[in-house]
C-alpha cells in the first residue's frame, strides 16, 4: 500500500510538475507579445526618441534666446542708467 502512495505522489508531482512548465511557457510568450505587437512598440519608441531630440533642441534655443535677452536688458539698463543718475539731482 505505501508504494502504491508512493508512486502516485511521484506521479502526481511530476504531473504537476509538467502543468506548471507547460503554464509558464504560454506566459512566457504571452509577455514576449506578437511580432506586430513588437514592431508597433518599436515604431512608437523611434518616434519618441525623434521628439524627444525635437524638444531638446527647442530647449536649446529657448536657453540661446533667453541669453540673448538677458544681454539686450543689461544693454539697455546700462544705456539708461546715467540718465536715471542725472534726473535724481
Amino acid at each position: 500500500m505505501g508504494a502504491i502512495l508512493l508512486a502516485l505522489v511521484i506521479g502526481g508531482t511530476i504531473v504537476v510538475a509538467g502543468a506548471v512548465q507547460a503554464w509558464a511557457r504560454v506566459m512566457a510568450q504571452r509577455s514576449a507579445g506578437s511580432g506586430a505587437e513588437v514592431e508597433m512598440l518599436r515604431r512608437e519608441v523611434d518616434m519618441l526618441r525623434a521628439d524627444l531630440e525635437v524638444a531638446g533642441a527647442l530647449g536649446e534655443r529657448v536657453a540661446e534666446m533667453e541669453e540673448r535677452l538677458d544681454f539686450a536688458e543689461r544693454l539697455l539698463a546700462q544705456r539708461d542708467a546715467p540718465r536715471l543718475g542725472q534726473g535724481e539731482q
